[in-house]
This record gives C-alpha cells, sequence and structure tokens, in this order.
C-alpha cells in the first residue's frame, strides 16, 4: 500500500492531532493523476532549476505554441491526443510500481473537453476515473488556455 502526504494549494495538512496528513487509495490516486494533468513535462525550453526524479513526468498541454495557427476544432483534437499521452504515461509509472492497492489503481479514465462558452481562449476539461474497487470518482475539472 502507498501512501502520500495531502497537499492541498501547495500546502501541507496538518490532522487534528498535530501530524502531517497523508492519503491512499483513491484519494492517493486523485492526487497523484490531478498532479500529473497539472505538471508540465522537463524541455530545454522548460528547464527547472531543480533536479527531477523523472525529467519526462508531466504534459505538454501548457505549451500554447502546440496550438498556434490551429483551428478551434483541431485545438481540441491536439488537446485530446495530449491528454492520451498523458494517460498512457500515468498507468505506465503505475504498472512499474508494485505497492498499489485496488483503490489507487486506475481501470479507466473518460474526460471531455470544449471551449468555455465566455471565454474562448480556455479549453474545459471535466476527467473521470474508475478505480480498481470499480469506484467512479470525479478527479475535477481541469482549465487549459490554449492562446
Amino acid at each position: 500500500m502507498a501512501i502520500g502526504l495531502n497537499i492541498i494549494n501547495g500546502d501541507f495538512i496538518i490532522n487534528t492531532n498535530g501530524a502531517v496528513d497523508t492519503v491512499s487509495e483513491s484519494k492517493k490516486c486523485l492526487r497523484d493523476f490531478g498532479k500529473m494533468l497539472r505538471t508540465d513535462v522537463e524541455t530545454p525550453e522548460n528547464k527547472t532549476k531543480y533536479f527531477r526524479y523523472n525529467p519526462t513526468y508531466g504534459n505538454l498541454l501548457a505549451f500554447k505554441e502546440l496550438y498556434s495557427n490551429m483551428s478551434k476544432r483541431n485545438t481540441l483534437e491536439a488537446l485530446n491526443e495530449l491528454i492520451y499521452t498523458t494517460i498512457q504515461n500515468y498507468l505506465t509509472l503505475q504498472e512499474s510500481r508494485n505497492n498499489l492497492d485496488l483503490g489507487e489503481v486506475i481501470l479507466d479514465i473518460t474526460f471531455d473537453t470544449y471551449y468555455d462558452t465566455l471565454n474562448p481562449n480556455l479549453v474545459i476539461i471535466p476527467v473521470k476515473i474508475i478505480n480498481g474497487q470499480g469506484l467512479e470518482l470525479s478527479a475535477g475539472i481541469f482549465e487549459q488556455r490554449v492562446a
């Protein structure tokens, strides 16, 4: 069984006992996959100032130059492809570990991409996960600026 620190808005959470709070099972699954969607992969143009254990962790969603001069439809298709790649990379990471419990294992991920009706430069991405316990979990609604 794997556990992780409970982090909200970049802050560690302290529980009522005064200890750092942890997450496991489905909460850890949601936290870890959400982190993968929010993390930019390291590239020569996006070099971090610290040592990354896995420089290929993350995705290219925030690299707006990938969508420049594309139609709205092609932009959504490009985003979908980047999200599929992110999902595949995450599942590959999961398969390489042997300490996952059923609540942390992802069996299926569904998502949609559509433009915000109030902001044409923003794509909305609701994500749902089905874990190894058969629970459907809302991973949240992610937003991606495309212009």
